[in-house]
């Protein structure tokens, strides 16, 4: 009996763990989560920084398979109308063995200044996963080589997220970063699934502090995530749309 209770745990686990695509709503482009998608995906989400000058972060991307391997293409912006700093990504997959992925990102990046000259230069992103029963751990090295537009102004960070799975239902997110331009950053986030359709997530920013929270609600193939941050320079509130044809 024992043992039918130790497997139905486990089952619960890799449920949630392939389930879990709130790993596409992240600050960075990671792109090892693609590899848990069997089924094209389309998202789109923004984050509102000042309604008053109109600035926001926005991203649409897809996710697909090709020969049975994974990519996703997608497009980011950061800015309002007079300043923006676009991204044009590719990013694949490559399965290691049944617990280690491997990912890369290239991007095409484009910055338009309203009066000024415009710039583009490429950049390469990394990215690996281990992933256990009740744990997992994402590397992630941003702009590999730190290319630029002109000097040192394109982001280049190391990033390593710890997810620990407490229960079928609740996870924590332990986030460490290291920037080239802002130094040393640590966040977690907590987040309560209930029944698989309604999620909340905590979010917390200890250097420097910040705070906030998400709540996530799906129906069909479709899910919705709204979320407030209070940042040290800002009140931010994102929105989030995920679309998945035969996940109803």
């Amino acid at each position: 009996m024992m043992k039918i209770v130790q497997f139905t745990l486990v089952l619960m686990n890799l449920f949630m763990h392939a389930q879990n695509t709130e790993n596409l709503l992240k600050d960075h482009e990671n792109p090892c989560p693609i590899q848990e998608f069997d089924t094209t995906t389309f998202y789109t989400k923004v984050n509102i920084l000042n309604s008053e000058f109109g600035i926001q972060d926005s991203k649409v991307a897809a996710i697909f398979k090709l020969q049975d391997k994974p990519f996703q293409l997608a497009y980011r912006q950061y800015g309002y109308k007079l300043f923006k700093d676009c991204r044009y990504s590719i990013s694949s997959t490559q399965k290691l063995n049944s617990k280690m992925n491997f990912g890369l990102n290239i991007n095409f990046n484009h910055l338009y200044i309203s009066g000024a000259e415009k710039h583009q230069a490429l950049s390469f992103d990394l990215g690996y996963s281990y992933k256990a029963d009740t744990y997992e751990f994402y590397l992630f090295l941003e702009n590999l080589g730190n290319n630029s537009y002109v000097e040192n102004d394109l982001k280049s960070r190391f990033i390593l997220n710890s997810l620990y799975f407490w229960n079928a239902n609740l996870y924590s997110d332990l986030q460490f970063e290291e920037s080239i331009h802002t130094g040393f950053h640590f966040n977690h986030q907590l987040t309560y699934a209930y029944q698989n359709f309604l999620s909340l997530s905590v979010l917390n920013a200890f250097r420097p502090f910040e705070y906030g929270f998400r709540l996530g609600y799906k129906k069909g193939a479709f899910q919705f995530y709204s979320q407030y941050k209070k940042l040290t320079w800002t009140n931010a509130t994102g929105f989030a749309l995920i679309y998945r044809p035969g996940n109803e």
